[in-house]
């Protein structure tokens, strides 16, 4: 058992041969095959002295198995007549999995799916369930953790900033029930087995149409070896740019058709919405959209008349006028501030203050620099 990298790496320094393998397994083949792994997988099957392929039983393991893969797998892997097990379709939910879904109000930012969040963890229908929230950034899984802690919910979190020992920590609390959330991206969808897990929180629903396959695998942390569970995701309406979630309406729709279950009214109301306008936002209504929920000042939208090109007036800067510091005002070296001069203005040659000021500089940096002789000087004077 090894990770492609490792055993390329042993196979290039001839600690490992496998000449005698008979049984070739990849787990989760199709992340394997799709996340940069083709490489190394390509030398240890094809270039070292492992036995082809009609002299060896190979096993690709995964709920999800894109067209584009399956001819990769085919053409490197299998057999021309491999045999194909599956259960259920591949790609659907879990129908052992209640999946719902919650219209996020406001702009859909993140104090928005927080204030849904505490209200759902706090519930008492999941008090003292383990739950998962995934979300898709490490910055943000960081800040809900922190958020949930500051809240009173015992909480650990998971992902790519944490080092390996922090992760295992965090898990194991997790399997123990030492603590009740976990907050992780998706390095915990695939290949983690936890036991117990009640509830799938998806904070962030994946990013865009090509990564949908993590819902699936996402959802499938629940609902394990027989057992039932629930999966709640936080839909933001619109396709407002890495916020709003309209380019995913449809396959959410196919997964809980699949899986029998049914979607909520306003669901079908915010897609009417969409298709009746027959148009699309332009791009700088986003932008300010963000601003507003930000707290930026509003720019002027660019101008829609196409007849000529727009006539851009540079801005002009006015200079700040610094404010006069208080004459009793002292500063980090004991002196009192002086007034700023500006760059125009000429600095007089043989200034008497300049040069008083400079000689009081030059004793403190001498009785800084010279401590030792400090406590000799303290002696003289007391004889």
């Amino acid at each position: 058992m090894a990770t492609p990298g490792r055993l390329a790496d042993f196979l290039d320094r001839g600690l490992v041969s496998l000449k005698g393998c008979r049984f070739l397994v990849l787990d989760e083949a199709d992340r394997m095959l799709d996340m940069g792994f083709a490489p190394q997988l390509d030398k240890i099957v094809e270039q070292s002295n492992m036995p082809a392929r009609k002299d060896r039983q190979t096993l690709l393991f995964s709920a999800t198995f894109p067209e584009p893969l399956r001819v990769v797998a085919q053409k490197s892997y299998l057999r021309a007549n491999f045999a194909r097990v599956a259960v259920g379709k591949v790609g659907a939910s879990n129908r052992a999995v209640e999946q719902r879904i919650v219209r996020i109000e406001g702009g859909g930012t993140k104090h928005d799916k927080l204030d849904v969040l505490t209200q759902l963890l706090k519930s008492d229908g999941n008090k003292g369930r383990s739950t998962i929230v995934f979300t898709n950034k490490k910055h943000v899984a960081n800040w809900i953790a922190r958020q949930l802690t500051q809240k009173q919910i015992s909480c650990s979190q998971i992902h790519g900033d944490r080092t390996q020992g922090q992760r295992e920590t965090a898990l194991q609390r997790f399997r123990d029930e030492r603590v009740d959330v976990l907050v992780a991206t998706d390095a915990v969808s695939r290949g983690i087995d936890v036991p117990n897990v009640a509830h799938v929180v998806q904070f962030d629903l994946p990013f865009g149409v090509k990564e949908f396959e993590s819902y699936t695998h996402r959802i499938g942390r629940t609902g394990r070896a027989g057992k039932t569970g629930i999966a709640t995701s936080f839909y933001v309406p619109g396709h407002q740019p890495k916020v709003g979630n309209g380019e995913l309406w449809p396959l959410i729709k196919e997964a809980f058709d699949e899986s029998g279950m049914e979607l909520p009214e306003w669901f079908y109301m915010v897609k009417e919405a969409f298709d009746e306008s027959g148009m699309e936002l332009p791009e700088w209504f986003y932008k300010e959209e963000n601003n507003k929920i930000r707290g930026k000042p509003n720019r002027r939208a660019p101008s829609q008349n196409t007849s000529r090109s727009p006539v851009r007036v540079p801005s002009v800067r006015k200079r700040a006028t610094p404010s006069k510091p208080n004459a009793s005002a002292v500063n980090a070296s004991g002196f009192k501030n002086k007034k700023r001069r500006s760059r125009r203005e000429s600095t007089p040659v043989g200034n008497n203050n300049n040069r008083k000021d400079d000689a009081e500089l030059k004793v403190w940096l001498d009785d800084i620099l010279d401590e030792p002789s400090t406590t000799k000087k303290k002696k003289a004077r007391g004889k």
